[in-house]
């Protein structure tokens, strides 16, 4: 009965902030549940499965926190929505407090905003996952053409900045914008350091 009134407190909530066009976090219990190899958690479908009243359809991903911990230290995860993958987070951990209740780890993901499409964490390892919170925000219809702007910086291998690439990029909104902007720009890092030895591009 308690877990009945808590999902019906959780659909009304959203519905009250989606007609404010607040934030509202939406948490996915995951049991402890532990992946191995490389998998995938599909959050769409777990919001579908946990919170079958709630529509996400039209919500701009905000950012996402994953409670867990690895086995040995060393596992990764990353965020996709849409056409944007995040970069690789490190999982910390160890063999000696993995079957125990303690010991998860935050892990931060911060996503494109008004970039739709999947939303899934890619994982790589033994990893436990108690949970998953995600920060959502109703998308607002009447402004669907949006701006995204992207960096690149084209440094050596001992971290010293060479040159910078920005890039601008309009389009519709859940179009990929943001995912096209930081393409053009990598392209153009991705020319210079061709010519350079010992340089890498890196996301700004």
């Amino acid at each position: 009965m308690k877990s009945i009134i808590t999902a019906i407190a959780v659909v009304a909530s959203l519905s009250t902030l989606a007609q404010r066009g607040q934030n509202q976090q939406i948490e996915l219990s995951m049991n402890e549940k532990t992946f191995q190899g490389q998998s995938t958690i599909f959050l769409k479908q777990e919001i579908k499965k946990q919170y079958p009243r709630v529509n996400v359809e039209r919500w701009d991903l905000q950012r996402v926190v994953l409670v867990a911990k690895s086995a040995k230290g060393n596992g990764k995860a990353f965020l996709q929505v849409g056409s944007f993958d995040s970069r690789i987070e490190q999982i910390d951990g160890n063999r000696f407090d993995f079957q125990n209740r303690g010991g998860f780890h935050r892990i931060r993901f911060e996503a494109p905003r008004l970039d739709n499409g999947n939303w899934q964490i890619h994982l790589r390892g033994k990893i436990k996952v108690r949970k998953v919170i995600l920060v959502a925000k109703r998308d607002q219809p009447q402004n669907r053409r949006v701006t995204r702007k992207c960096g690149y910086v084209l440094e050596t291998v001992w971290g010293k900045d060479i040159k910078k690439f920005k890039t601008e990029v309009s389009g519709q909104r859940g179009s990929g914008v943001l995912a096209n902007a930081c393409q053009k720009a990598r392209k153009k890092c991705l020319v210079f350091q061709g010519e350079i030895p010992l340089t890498q591009c890196k996301k700004l």
